[in-house]
């Protein structure tokens, strides 16, 4: 029987490694997406690996998902996966890519915006758009990670926290994908804040 295959952006490091290594644990399939963190994720794989003796099921893909190439490529090589085609698909996509810049909101300009933006509505929106045929097709699951612990710093955080609340916003709209299609999209997962 095949694996169930998840997907973790930003899967490389913190939050994502965590996550990663939760579903490596459960004898998952894992697809984990970096951008500038690909040596800490195949430190991941490794320590996982030499942990308990058998090599992993993870397969590491790098994109920068400013970039719509690198964008369109990931999601080819993930519909591609062999791993994905053996599971007839996917059973969860977390969206948990994230970046921030510390500046005070009198300072966030239109390009910071719309980096941030991308980063955080965008990907996780084109991602799950693309990806729903295969989510579908195993009753899989859409989860997004938003943190809101910038909230309770304000200042140079400000910016993050706007993307959290932006990125809550996007939840919620994907939740109104899931809730329409709930037998076939939801599954059993929840929405995620930190």
């Amino acid at each position: 029987m095949a694996k169930p295959v998840a997907i973790i952006t930003g899967g490389g490091k913190r939050i994502g490694a965590a996550i990663s290594t939760a579903f490596l644990e459960m004898g998952w399939h894992v697809i984990i997406h970096v951008n500038n963190s690909l040596q800490e994720a195949q430190q991941l794989v490794d320590d996982f690996e030499q942990k308990t003796g058998s090599k992993s099921s993870a397969e590491i893909i790098r994109a920068d998902f400013q970039e719509d190439e690198q964008l369109e490529r990931f999601i080819a090589e993930v519909k591609s996966s062999k791993k994905v085609i053996e599971a007839d698909g996917i059973c969860a996509l977390i969206h948990n890519a994230s970046f921030y810049k510390p500046k005070d909101v009198e300072d966030i300009s239109l390009d910071d915006l719309r980096f941030m933006n991308r980063i955080h509505v965008e990907v996780p929106f084109l991602l799950t758009q693309a990806l729903i045929p295969q989510i579908k097709s195993v009753n899989g699951s859409v989860i997004g990670i938003v943190d809101t612990f910038g909230a309770l710093l304000g200042g140079a955080l400000a910016l993050y926290f706007k993307q959290g609340w932006i990125t809550s916003i996007n939840d919620e709209f994907s939740r109104g994908i899931s809730t329409r299609n709930k037998s076939e999209l939801c599954g059993s997962w929840s929405s995620v804040s930190c």
